[in-house]
């Protein structure tokens, strides 16, 4: 037989339950008791109490049990015995969390079973009747008034606690109320089928009557049972002598004062915490300074922030409490105007948290003279500030460390005003760095060394020679001291490398010296430290055309130059790179005289022919019109492509305009001179295939290198106004020759005379009627 009995907390449902298990002989199963053995290892084994999956597997890995009777019922969880554990506020608070869980209470429903299957029992919990045991034989929902069950509640806890509130018990019965009736899973509700006792007035004789069938089942003593329920649950004397205790407690209570506390355990990342006046508080580890170093049975002093949280517990704090007595510690030692060192533990908005015993506030404007890049940068250092201002009504400090700094400074610049003078050489640290100067630290004032007071030579910018931080040795220039103002001299610690140049670099003389800088129009070579002068693009090289510096040179690149000029006066040298090399125009007419056959490679093309590359820097131009001796070039790409390696002829050298000409036709022997007049007759039938077209006419090969002219009014006896119309590209035609002309190396055809029957009758034809056009035109087109 199974007796189910639901109900809220503090109804009697629980000691009910046990009384009713004793006197019946059936076992008694604590299902709260299950889910807080569960609790407790998940918080043990630092499992996420959010997932749900992880906490379905440790329940499946958990062996729960219950050993004993009655009120020695004790609960094991996996042997071990944690009976007295699994009461603690901890788990209280988080039992909530696991009990939500569908797939945990699933699972748990489950062994709930399976334990009352052994035997009969009586189980009581928030959901017994309605969900884990729905069949049962008897089902019961007790419930009461919430005084009186705070009450009962109380008069649980009292015994094993020093200190209990009344008042916390009630929050505590309401919170877990709303939780228990709210939640998706099993809410607390009634069954249809329960039997509804509202225990608040009723005695335990009449808590029983409502089921007399089951006592009379059993022959229980009716009247024994009372008994041990009021010795239990108190007489009328005894709930209001607990009511006072009650109400004394929480009148001795105050909020907002520090205690001693006692550490009793570390679950998870809170401490439990036995103040004295409440049962028990819980504090994070992170309010620990080392929560490596937490001793159980440490005493620590804590604040009292509220009688109870969320979840009903006390709500401590000892971060709070030692804040409270920093505070009192300083206050009692410090005042405002006072030099106090602490380290730096934060940034937050507005600037840094110092710690000296109490967190005080250093402005980020108050950090430093010139306002600091990252101030995290100070996070775990030690500074020394000034006292600005204390609010004690709202427990702040304001402290200053510029303040000390400009103290500082002010002393030491009264100090070096009343010792320096000109031309003294002082230390320095490199302050700041501008485009015009940098700004140099000279122990309490700063100094201007400007970019022209750097360096005898040329810089850029004083990057080039000073970065922040840096120490270095300066002149005195000039000293203003209404205004505070310095100049600084970095070259006058040296002589000026310029007065003695024309002796160190004379003209005409080879140097070595290394490119620091490259412009358009050339590159600066230093020779020394001051020293730079400059190579112009034109005295880079002999031969080759260079449209920039960088195509010759690159910044940091060692070259060997002559001295062109000095201007001592501007402080300018002017250089030349290819001074150090023979020129090698000098000598191109004897080593490229006219008839020299050369090999080359095709450079570049332009309209008017090539240009090909004889040796390193020298060039050399094929016109067009020295291509080819019987073919008309219109482009040199007709016949070289870039990058051809090819055989030409020297034609000229000039060396003075540094031009060589070469000639491709001259290769061979003119076709003009024999083979064309041999080849090819008046009156002969040739074929020939179309490789241009122009307005006037189409062009036609006639053989390798031999080209001829088919005029357009040569086409046909009727009138051809475009070739195109007539023949393409590529097309192979059979013509007759209708003129040759050896002096203007022409070959004239005719297509509309392929009819003629006689090859002189055509040749009168065509130098009476079309000839003079004809030529006009070809020699037009030859133009």
């Amino acid at each position: 037989m199974i007796i189910a009995i639901d109900g809220p907390a503090g109804s009697g449902k629980s000691t009910i339950a046990k009384m009713l298990a004793k006197r019946l002989g059936f076992r008694y199963l604590d299902t709260g008791a299950m889910y807080r053995a569960l609790t407790w290892k998940a918080i043990q084994k630092g499992v996420n109490l959010e997932d749900e999956n992880a906490l379905c597997r440790l329940m499946d890995e958990t062996t729960i049990e219950f050993q004993g009777k009655d009120e020695n019922l004790n609960v094991f969880v996996d042997g071990n015995n944690v009976a007295k554990e699994i009461r603690l506020p901890a788990i209280t608070n988080n039992i909530h969390y696991i009990s939500n869980k569908p797939g945990v209470r699933q699972r748990m429903v489950k062994l709930q079973q399976k334990l009352a299957a052994a035997g009969n029992t009586v189980a009581e919990g928030r959901d017994m009747g309605t969900v884990v045991f729905q069949n049962a034989e008897r089902k019961f929902f007790l419930d009461a008034d919430i005084e009186e069950r705070a009450k009962r509640r109380y008069a649980e806890f009292k015994p094993s606690h020093k200190e209990v509130f009344y008042a916390d018990v009630i929050k505590d019965i309401e919170t877990r109320d709303m939780r228990d009736t709210t939640r998706n899973n099993s809410p607390l509700v009634k069954g249809s089928d329960a039997i509804y006792i509202n225990t608040t007035k009723l005695t335990i004789e009449e808590v029983f009557n409502m089921d007399r069938d089951i006592l009379k089942e059993y022959n229980v003593n009716l009247a024994d049972i009372e008994k041990e329920v009021e010795a239990i649950m108190g007489g009328e004397d005894n709930k209001k002598k607990m009511e006072s205790t009650c109400y004394d407690s929480i009148q001795n209570f105050e909020i907002g004062s520090v205690l001693k506390g006692r550490i009793l355990s570390s679950i998870g990342d809170n401490v439990v915490i036995d103040c004295g006046y409440k049962s028990e508080g819980m504090i994070p580890k992170f309010e620990f300074d080392d929560p490596s170093e937490i001793e159980i049975g440490e005493e620590i002093e804590v604040l009292l922030e509220a009688v109870e949280d969320d979840s009903g517990l006390i709500k401590l704090s000892k971060r709070k409490a030692d804040r409270i007595r920093g505070w009192e510690r300083v206050i009692a030692k410090y005042k405002e105007g006072d030099i106090i060192t602490g380290r730096v533990t934060r940034k937050i908005k507005g600037g840094l948290l110092v710690d000296m015993g109490v967190p005080i506030f250093l402005p980020a404007s108050q950090i430093d003279v010139k306002p600091p890049g990252d101030i995290a940068q100070y996070i775990g250092q030690e500074v020394t500030c000034r006292i600005l201002k204390i609010d004690e009504a709202r427990q702040n400090i304001v402290v200053s460390r510029r303040k000390l700094i400009e103290e500082e400074r002010d002393k030491k610049k009264k100090e070096l005003l009343s010792e320096i003078e000109v031309g003294q050489i002082r230390k320095g640290v490199v302050k700041n760095i501008a485009d015009f100067g940098a700004f140099i630290d000279l122990g309490g004032l700063d100094g201007l060394l400007h970019i022209t007071d750097m360096s005898w030579g040329r810089i850029s910018h004083p990057s080039e020679l000073l970065a922040i931080d840096d120490e270095v040795e300066v002149t005195i220039l000039g000293i203003d001291k209404e205004k505070e103002k310095v100049a600084l001299g970095l070259k006058q610690k040296s002589e000026n490398t310029w007065l003695h140049i024309e002796e160190k670099y004379p003209v005409g003389s080879r140097v070595k010296g290394q490119v620091v800088n490259i412009m358009s129009y050339g590159a600066f070579v230093k020779l020394e430290m001051g020293i730079e002068g400059l190579v112009h693009i034109s005295e880079m090289s002999w031969t080759r055309r260079i449209n920039h510096p960088s195509e010759m040179v690159a910044i940091g690149d060692m070259v060997e130059v002559v001295v062109l000029k000095i201007d001592k006066e501007k402080e300018e040298i002017s250089l030349s790179m290819k001074q150090t090399e023979v020129n090698p125009w000098t000598v191109i007419e004897e080593k490229y005289p006219a008839g020299t056959k050369i090999k080359g490679r095709v450079r570049n093309l332009t309209n008017y022919g090539a240009f090909i590359e004889i040796e390193e820097g020298v060039d050399g131009l094929l016109h067009i019109s020295d291509m080819s001796w019987a073919k008309k070039v219109g482009h040199p790409s007709e016949i070289v492509k870039k990058g051809d390696k090819i055989e030409a002829i020297v034609l000229s050298v000039d060396r003075e305009k540094k031009r060589v000409a070469l000639g491709l036709k001259q290769l061979s022997d003119d076709p003009w001179t024999k083979e064309i007049p041999d080849k090819f007759k008046v009156g002969d039938v040739v074929k020939g295939k179309v490789t241009k077209l122009t307005n006037f006419g189409a062009f036609l090969e006639l053989g390798k290198g031999i080209e001829g002219l088919l005029h357009i009014s040569e086409f046909s006896n009727e009138k051809v106004t475009n070739p195109a119309d007539v023949v393409n590209i590529d097309d192979e035609l059979e013509v007759r020759v209708i003129r040759i002309e050896p002096d203007a190396r022409k070959i004239g055809l005719s297509l509309k005379k392929m009819s003629d029957s006689s090859g002189a009758e055509s040749q009168q034809q065509s130098s009476g009627e079309g000839s003079d056009t004809s030529e006009k035109e070809a020699s037009a087109a030859d133009a």
